[in-house]
């Protein structure tokens, strides 16, 4: 009998989604997504309505042969398995996307605007797996009005940013891992990349991928003159009280658009 691991590894490839991808939509970092799929690591009841609905499967389906006393093992009923699962995720731990000057506590000034969100679930305890909700990322779309990139900041809550075309995929790695270095526990990182997702394709991709696509593109023409970013990163300094990862992160991306400290 397959375990649950090797289900999901090949549910994972079934659908064409690589490690980094599904590991990111999860909310959690790859190498926990490698020892599920090899069975180093078991796959945590809370974990599962995530899995199926980025799957796109049933919990029927990826508990199929488990006994009793496995399902005993993880606390809870086949009844609560499913409960938990699909579209029911969502009620339970409802997604939510603010903008980060809301959860800073700290007011925009007249006539500016807000750039980065914070997404997360009520609670902000593990919820960077919204992105694992079926529509969640439309529905992110939609709130910041086309195309957008998705920082990393913990287990916890994502950063997402609207693509303006202004911001390199390597500038936002190079903030995004230097947070993490110093501000997140190793068990809480989930990646050093940043993400960006296509509303027209409905694609969700590394951003360094999708500049590469573009650079192949005979009619994609580079902006000169862009303003360096990485020279204003230490140019002002944040004095909210909020979470370390996500006040570092949103700080300094905010700094790299030009715009000022949140």
């Amino acid at each position: 009998m397959r375990s649950i691991g090797e289900r999901l590894k090949e549910w994972r490839q079934a659908a064409g989604m690589k490690q980094d991808i599904a590991a990111m939509r999860m909310g959690m970092s790859r190498t926990t997504l490698s020892a599920i799929e090899a069975g180093k690591r078991e796959v945590l009841a809370k974990e599962i309505p995530g899995f199926v609905s980025l799957y796109g499967k049933s919990p029927e389906e990826l508990l199929e042969g488990i006994n009793g006393k496995m399902l005993e093992h993880y606390g809870v009923s086949p009844e609560q398995l499913r409960a938990d699962a699909g579209e029911s995720a969502p009620k339970l731990f409802q997604p939510v996307i603010k903008p980060i000057s809301e959860v800073l506590g700290m007011p925009m000034g007249s006539g500016a605007e807000d750039t980065l969100y914070v997404a997360t679930v009520q609670g902000m305890n593990y919820g960077a797996g919204v992105l694992a909700y079926p529509g969640f990322l439309d529905d992110a779309a939609e709130k910041l009005g086309g195309d957008f990139f998705i920082l990393p900041s913990s287990i916890h809550e994502v950063l997402l940013m609207r693509d303006d075309g202004r911001i390199k995929a390597q500038e936002l790695q190079d903030i995004i891992s230097s947070v993490n270095k110093s501000e997140v526990m190793p068990e809480e990182r989930l990646s050093d990349h940043a993400y960006r997702y296509d509303t027209r394709a409905h694609a969700f991709e590394l951003a360094e991928r999708f500049e590469a696509r573009q650079r192949e593109n005979p009619e994609h023409i580079a902006e000169d003159g862009r303003e360096s970013v990485l020279t204003k990163l230490e140019d002002k300094k944040s004095e909210a009280a909020v979470k370390q990862p996500a006040r570092d992160t949103a700080v300094k991306a905010s700094r790299m658009r030009g715009g000022e400290a949140i």
